[in-house]
């Protein structure tokens, strides 16, 4: 509990802290107070009953959408999932806690954990996308005359957008051509049309919440709300209602300072009246305690009725089925995209699929709650993943006794590890309970948006080759895609490769030449991130393409293997080739035409393993992390240990670059053991795989 305590104060409530401190900052704290002083009272109680109507509404939207998958629990088990699903949004990591603790409230009345969970997201996903289309709509009426600033974000939004368009369209077009898609579309609209009335809902669900901010406004003085006040509003709320906050506390009073200021609205009463909208929420949610607390005891006294399921609806295990397909899918597209979110101080990153992960997570824990079973995870790696998860909180502990709290040890080692382990689950999830064919489709939908990827940074890089000018926020060499890190974009496409070869080997690839430009626009975009690693694992993929090819699969993997071999080849020339090819046509059109390649971008054509800098980098933190487990040779010095010690030494920040060396310097001989123990028993399992007959 501490440690899920301290992980939220950690993620949450610091950038919520950091934006209110900067708004109180700006406008001065004691004039929002002296302007929250002065509202009227009949405003407060007005703005109070909109924002309960809101919550009312919201409701509504939730049985709404729960009857539209086809089950009707009653208004009383309906009232008790709804009202603790309040109340978990705005303490366990926000839409999380809100699925799975509506889950598990309504699995005794008999609503299948997948449909709680998808009801959710569908009711977050509607929600946030007219919110968002709403606050575009917004924008462009308050801004109309504003130009968008490509040096300071809006080039990464839109390349950002643009990326994910172009792989959901490019994933789609094959998709359809091949018909992996297996939808009945007039089900498919049957249902949608179902789930129609939860747009309406949400509709009026925002229209009471920004009337509750326009009355707040009203009585906080404001003179006149008019359409310019009630756009810069939507994008408020919109900005409010995104998961990287607190409750959306600090983004809600700085948002508002930033759109209501710019349509003339002092920014000390924008923040009042966010602030006071913020107080409200709180009162609504602690009343939805105390109601979820009356059904809670209440239910225990008189047991509830079980809903049955109408007609229209799905079994559970479909219900499963669809569940983890869809986030099977969907993870599979947004791995490959860090969202960069911007903090007063600089920036953090997230991957929107971690939401996902985190709640399949969730889906363990209620197994074994429920069930007392681990359910798609294998005993053996449930057990590897147990012994792993008590040697990261030893570390935390340990950390934190020889070094006190280490925010960096928490977010990166011990947030990113639940994270992985709500991968695992997710990933062992859709090899168990989804059908072979919907396996395909995963495998290759994460294949194919790795090839569109790559072929777009390609086409990038020959642009800028040719002088095209493309922002440095949207793109730069050494390719780096969207994980905002040329090494982990190499690994992503060499996961990408791995799936393209696989993808073939199980015939999804129709067409044998695809499956050679596929592996030989992966292998381009590798070369040119320049990492080592990432050209060392390409050559180890390529390696056992070949090895662990059947009979007749050998020759198709050796002339795969000689056209990535000659693409790399030529990649390696191209900088000579560029060269000739600039001094010959300036010279052949010197009279008639300009032609020029961008001699800025050149260079980094050519590709070294030389990394004079890194390279001492790399063995000074190796030696060191080596110093420092002869210092606690059992259990390490505690997570974060090496970077704690270089902090307080004066030295700038350094991770460990070797794993083995890492876990040793900062999990010992334990911690070590216990990961080598897991990975053997992986890499067994898969190479059992490899060998098994076609």
């Amino acid at each position: 509990m501490n440690l899920k305590r301290h992980l939220r104060t950690a993620a949450l409530i610091l950038i919520s802290g950091a934006s209110l401190v900067v708004a109180f900052y700006v406008v001065g704290i004691d004039t929002v107070l002296s302007a929250l002083s002065g509202i009227r009272l009949n405003a407060i109680l007005l703005a109070g009953l909109l924002v309960l109507a809101n919550a009312g509404i919201a409701f509504l939207r939730f049985r709404s959408v729960l009857h539209s998958f086809g089950y009707r629990p009653t208004w009383r088990q309906s009232a008790f999932a709804f009202t603790i699903g309040q109340v978990s949004n705005q303490l366990l990591f926000n839409i999380i806690g809100q699925s799975l603790s509506r889950a598990a409230a309504l699995n005794s009345a008999g609503v299948p954990f997948s449909v709680s969970v998808m009801a959710t997201y569908w009711e977050r996903l509607v929600a946030a996308g007219l919110l968002l289309l709403l606050s575009i709509a917004g924008a462009f009426f308050v801004f109309i005359n504003v130009r968008i600033d490509l040096q300071a974000g809006g080039a990464y939004l839109i390349s950002l957008t643009g990326g994910i368009l172009l792989v959901c369209v490019t994933v789609g077009i094959i998709l359809l051509r091949k018909r992996e898609i297996d939808i009945d579309l007039s089900s498919a609209l049957r249902f949608l049309l179902r789930l129609s009335p939860s747009i309406v809902l949400t509709l009026a669900a925002h229209g009471a919440m920004l009337a509750a901010y326009a009355v707040v406004l009203t009585g906080l003085q404001v003179p006149e709300i008019g359409m310019q006040a009630i756009s810069a509003l939507v994008i408020v709320m919109f900005a409010a209602s995104l998961p990287i906050s607190f409750s959306g506390w600090g983004i809600r009073e700085l948002s508002a300072a930033q759109a209501l200021g710019a349509v003339g609205i002092d920014p000390t009463v924008a923040i009042a009246g966010a602030v006071l909208i913020g107080l409200l929420g709180l009162l609504t949610t602690a009343l939805s305690a105390a109601i979820g607390l009356y059904l809670y005891f209440h239910s225990r006294m008189s047991a509830l009725p079980v809903t049955t399921p109408s007609a229209s609806s799905l079994n559970a295990e479909r219900w499963s089925d669809i569940a983890v397909l869809a986030a099977a899918v969907i993870s599979a597209v947004l791995l490959f995209f860090q969202i960069r979110v911007p903090l007063p101080r600089g920036e953090v990153t997230a991957n929107a699929a971690d939401l996902l992960a985190l709640t399949g997570l969730g889906l363990l824990f209620f197994l074994l709650w429920t069930k007392r079973s681990t359910g798609p995870v294998p005993a053996w790696f449930f057990g590897g993943l147990v012994a792993i998860s008590l040697l990261f909180l030893l570390g935390l502990g340990l950390g934190y006794l020889r070094f006190g709290s280490n925010s960096w040890a928490t977010m990166n080692r011990g947030l990113g590890w639940i994270i992985i382990l709500g991968y695992a689950v997710l990933g062992a999830s859709a090899g168990t309970l989804a059908t072979a064919s919907a396996l395909r489709l995963v495998l290759g939908v994460f294949a194919l948006t790795g090839v569109t990827l790559a072929a777009q940074q390609l086409a990038f890089l020959l642009f800028a080759l040719f002088g095209i000018g493309i922002p440095a926020d949207a793109f730069g060499v050494p390719l780096r895609g969207y994980a905002n890190n040329s090494n982990a974009f190499a690994f992503q496409l060499i996961m990408a490769a791995a799936c393209v070869i696989t993808a073939d080997r199980i015939g999804w690839f129709t067409r044998p030449w695809f499956h050679n430009a596929a592996l030989a626009v992966l292998s381009l975009a590798i070369y040119y991130t320049h990492s080592r690693a990432g050209l060392g694992m390409l050559a180890i993929l390529l390696i056992f393409m070949v090895t662990f090819s059947s009979p007749q699969q050998r020759r198709k993997s050796i002339k795969a293997a000689v056209v990535v071999s000659s693409a790399i080849t030529a990649a390696f020339f191209l900088p000579d080739i560029v060269s000739v090819l600039q001094a010959g046509l300036s010279r052949l059109f010197s009279q008639r035409i300009h032609f020029a390649f961008d001699t800025s971008i050149t260079p980094f054509l050519s590709v070294t393993v030389e990394r004079t800098s890194s390279d001492s980098e790399r063995w000074l933190s190796i030696i060191e992390g080596w110093d420092l487990w002869l210092r606690h040779p059992l259990l390490g010095a505690g997570l974060g240990g090496y970077v704690e010690e270089r902090i307080a030494a004066g030295r700038g920040f350094l991770i460990i670059h070797s794993i083995p060396v890492w876990l040793m310097a900062d999990m010992g001989l334990v911690g070590l053991l216990a990961v080598s123990i897991v990975l053997a028993l992986l890499v067994n399992n898969a190479f059992q795989m490899m060998t098994l007959p076609e």
